[in-house]
């Protein structure tokens, strides 16, 4: 009984003794069978992409064609708002890659074809292969015809060439008088002796009228009164004065209508600059001036208006037959 006792206790002795490689031991049991059938390390899945590759091609009868520097769309409800974007090469190829599998749009919008748009699915390792094709959108004209608001009147017995208040600012009339703007209108001519002859007949069987008031000279056919420029509102020219309304002209009619004041308060200076003149390459004074001064508003706001022109001419004219005079005695 004693001797049990002592083997016992060597024995627990000696299990001491190795207690370092008892707990390796009963460790690596536990693992191996103790803590379940989990595997000792789990597999990582890898994510699997697909592509959308193709060509993009003009959609022509008869005749197709790759089109290079394309900006073709990709979006879908995975990518949200975000949408991917490529550009076609020079062959017209584009390519999508590395998209997960799902539902794609793609799409094109360029200015001359029609928009494309067409959905597709990507599956897992697969590309699909999807080709464009633009259509060019149809080209259309319309002409539309309207009314000619400048058409003579039916009732009319002739028609009249008419130069605006616009024409008279703007043409170069080397006197600054609406009458060095008539020859601007056909069938009227300026002659040798710097008459204006209408239609063929002399200056003394035409007429002038202003504001329906005849001012025409009975010996020279030439208006008795001169108008600044900022006056005349329109000139009219009838070539065929047959009408009722102008008489005792066999050969053409000058009508004038001045202008008329506003509710507008207005004011215009012009002709300030003088003309120098040049005789042999050198200045000689002044050739001529003409400054003008012109006014206009209301004088009972709707009711009466006033337009008031004022003009002061100065003009040196040369005299040919006098060269030998000299230059203080020429004018």
């Amino acid at each position: 009984m004693r001797f049990s006792s002592l083997n016992r206790l060597i024995s627990w002795r000696a299990l001491y003794d190795r207690r370092p490689a008892v707990i390796c031991a009963l460790t690596l049991f536990m693992i191996l069978s103790g803590t379940g059938s989990e595997p000792l390390a789990r597999e990582i899945p890898v994510q699997q992409h697909g592509s959308i590759k193709g060509q993009v091609v003009v959609d022509i009868t008869d005749q197709r064609r790759p089109l290079a520097g394309v900006v073709i769309f990709l979006s879908s409800e995975r990518l949200g708002d975000r949408k991917l974007q490529t550009v076609s090469d020079d062959e017209g190829r584009y390519n999508f890659t590395g998209l997960t599998a799902g539902d794609y749009a793609v799409s094109v919008d360029l200015q001359g074809f029609k928009k494309y748009e067409h959905r597709t699915i990507v599956q897992i390792e697969a590309t699909v292969e999807l080709n464009i094709l633009l259509q060019p959108i149809a080209l259309s004209e319309t002409v539309t015809v309207t009314e000619d608001k400048t058409d003579a009147g039916k009732t009319e017995t002739t028609t009249a060439g008419v130069i605006t208040s616009t024409t008279l600012r703007d043409a170069p009339l080397i006197d600054q008088k609406f009458q060095d703007a008539l020859p601007l209108l056909p069938g009227v001519v300026r002659g040798p002796d710097g008459t204006l002859n209408i239609k063929g007949t002399r200056p003394n069987q035409s007429g002038i009228l202003v504001s329906s008031l005849n001012v025409t000279d009975p010996v020279t056919g030439s208006p008795a009164i001169e108008l600044p420029l900022e006056a005349v509102e329109t000139v009219q020219v009838y070539s065929n004065p047959y009408s009722a309304d102008y008489g005792k002209f066999t050969g053409a009619v000058t009508t004038i209508e001045t202008r008329a004041g506003s509710n507008d308060w207005r004011y215009l200076v012009s002709g300030v600059l003088p003309r120098p003149r040049w005789r042999d390459g050198k200045l000689f004074g002044i050739g001529a001036v003409t400054p003008r001064i012109a006014i206009g508003g209301p004088i009972s706001k709707n009711k009466l208006f006033f337009f008031q022109s004022l003009e002061y001419r100065f003009v040196r004219t040369n005299v040919p037959s006098l060269e030998n005079l000299e230059e203080r005695q020429r004018d």
